[in-house]
């Protein structure tokens, strides 16, 4: 039975996700960069990355989980799932989940 990983990363001007399967296989990844959005101002500006992060996550997670084939995987076995978040710069799993 392989483990499978969302990971999440929303650090900087950057929101990524990512599937993982066994800690070996990317399965999907996922990144929507900001430049377009900060280049006019010479650099990143903090409250337009987070407002820009809280309007991309779920589009970008979604992406992410079709791309892996996230559903199908689930239906075929049971599976060991978790979620990851990138917060500072470690990775801390937010849950472990028996799907």
């Amino acid at each position: 039975m392989a483990d499978l990983i969302l990971g999440i990363e929303t650090s900087c001007d950057e929101t990524a996700a990512a599937v993982v399967e066994s800690s070996k296989l990317i399965r999907s990844s996922i990144v929507s960069s900001q430049i377009h959005l900060h280049e006019r101002f010479g650099g990143v500006v903090p409250e337009i990355a987070s407002r820009a992060h809280v309007e991309l996550i779920v589009p970008v997670v979604a992406e992410a989980l079709v791309a892996a084939e996230w559903r199908e995987i689930k239906l075929k076995q049971s599976r060991q799932q978790r979620v990851q978040v990138l917060w500072g710069h470690y990775w801390w799993e937010l849950a472990q989940l028996k799907l």
